[in-house]
């Protein structure tokens, strides 16, 4: 399955606008970062795939030139809930399409290593590697997502931070 080759997003985010054309807000994130997947999940965050080679003390490696917006679950929750305590009038003043990203690019391998410092985990697990160097077919996402979210951040007054990740 080639990113992108699946339309799905799109189309409902299309629908969607189509039909409550004053009233709907879709929300496009890059990587998001938090806690723990609740439950039984298909797909494990980057966050846990990242914790389970450490605990393994797999040695692992990241793309130093793939980049993406980190944003924070706990940041997109605020934006979330502060879309829903809007009035109903305010939502044709706002309703569309927002990215919701960090405001810094950073590559899985800058990520990898903040989430080694916040663990303490041993940072000689991470391996640089290139996703250029890969075979086109073994990549299924872009090399760059990253995504300007200063319209949000302007309409809600929340900061998409991705400051953490350099601490």
């Amino acid at each position: 399955n080639i990113y992108g080759s699946d339309r799905s997003k799109l189309a409902f985010e299309e629908a969607l606008h189509y039909a409550r054309p004053l009233q709907s807000v879709s929300l496009r994130s890059s990587l998001i970062l938090g806690g723990r997947t609740p439950g039984r999940c298909r797909k494990q965050s980057f966050v846990q795939f990242v914790e389970e080679r450490f605990a393994s003390a797999q040695l692992t490696d990241f793309f130093s030139d793939e980049f993406r917006s980190v944003v924070s679950v706990r940041d997109i929750s605020a934006v979330i809930v502060w879309l829903l305590n809007q009035p109903a009038q305010a939502w044709s003043v706002f309703s569309g399409v927002y990215n919701m990203g960090g405001t810094q690019r950073l590559s899985r391998l800058d990520v990898a290593r903040a989430i080694a410092r916040s663990l303490g985990a041993d940072e000689s697990l991470i391996r640089p590697a290139l996703r250029s160097a890969q075979p086109a077919n073994v990549v299924a996402s872009p090399a760059d997502i990253c995504m300007d979210s200063s319209r949000l951040m302007q309409l809600t007054g929340i900061p998409m931070s991705s400051a953490w990740v350099q601490s």
